[in-house]
């Protein structure tokens, strides 16, 4: 009943609002990298040849740095010929920088499926790739010199709000990596999802339950929630409130909060949840895989469904455009 309640609700919804996304989809062929802005979409890079995903705009809104490959699905043997690169390209589509990455180099692969976090400044970014030993790691992407520095190991980067430091989960273990001197703080059991808006903190899964985690004093620590197992979680950019994503047998449901903890609202999809991001701080855009198609959906912090956006089917969800 929830999920034919919700596809007539999808049918019957529409509308458009100001914030632009950006994000991946299926509909040329390959997954490629499409911008929707003032109601519109298009496409902002797209290729017969390569698979592009996981885009991630720059803090001011100029630039998106994605990944792509020439990867076959099906295919697990790493091949030196393959192409395998991140690229930044302004909101025209024109290319700003590219880091191939060869055979060589340890076999560095993109990870799909993880954002990419762009450091305050804009100059350069973190991302989260796989060699060929199936060990994960961690390095910086400059933009003005298309270097790259390798960081750390682990998945999941959590970049923090000053982008001093990135939270990272290795071994079922959560650490802190400094990123001027790779000085690591362990904070103990757990996979890390997010940071509080002033950076005091960790939130962190232990056990399917939700803890708050102080940096300074990680025996501190405090539940604050209990109904995981948890996606993702994503502060509004205001700092204000917080929504999260929790697994439901093959469903899901989102969560919002506000800054104290207290629950606002909640919303069961009737499908997977394969990404969100804020619009404002009171909705978010989320992507619903429902009956093997994706959609782009709205929800408020009240927990209320509010508008279809569109179709998209690649790896990332939507990410908000500043």
């Amino acid at each position: 009943m929830m999920r034919r309640t919700l596809v007539l609700l999808l049918v019957l919804l529409g509308g458009a609002w100001a914030q632009d996304l950006v994000f991946t989809s299926e509909r040329l062929g390959t997954s490629d990298v499409f911008v929707r802005r003032d109601g519109v979409t298009f496409p902002l890079v797209f290729s017969d040849d390569l698979a592009e995903f996981d885009p991630s705009p720059s803090p001011d809104g100029s630039l998106v740095a994605y990944a792509a490959t020439s990867f076959v699905v099906g295919v697990t043997s790493f091949e030196d010929d393959w192409t395998w690169e991140y690229r930044a390209v302004d909101l025209e589509g024109r290319e700003r920088g590219r880091w191939s990455l060869p055979g060589g180099d340890n076999n560095f692969r993109p990870a799909g499926g993880f954002e990419l976090a762009w450091l305050p400044d804009g100059r350069s970014f973190l991302a989260q790739g796989y060699t060929e030993d199936a060990d994960w790691e961690v390095r910086r992407f400059f933009l003005d010199t298309e270097r790259t520095v390798y960081l750390g190991s682990g998945f999941g980067i959590l970049l923090s709000p000053d982008g001093s430091a990135f939270a990272i989960t290795r071994n079922d273990q959560v650490f802190v990596i400094s990123i001027a001197d790779g000085l690591t703080l362990p904070l103990g059991r757990g996979r890390a999802l997010g940071w509080t808006p002033d950076g005091a903190a960790l939130l962190v899964e232990r056990n399917f339950g939700l803890l708050l985690v102080p940096i300074e004093d990680v025996a501190a620590a405090e539940v604050i929630g209990d109904s995981g197992p948890y996606l993702e979680l994503r502060w509004s950019p205001d700092g204000r409130h917080y929504a999260y994503t929790i697994l439901i047998g093959a469903d899901s449901a989102i969560f919002f909060h506000d800054g104290a903890h207290n629950f606002l609202g909640s919303f069961d999809l009737g499908g997977l949840a394969a990404g969100f991001d804020w619009l404002d701080g009171e909705q978010v855009a989320l992507e619903l895989v429902l009956d093997e198609e994706r959609r782009i959906i709205t929800v408020d912090v009240e927990g209320t469904l509010t508008t279809l956006v569109d179709g998209t089917g690649g790896d990332g969800g939507p990410r908000r455009i500043p």
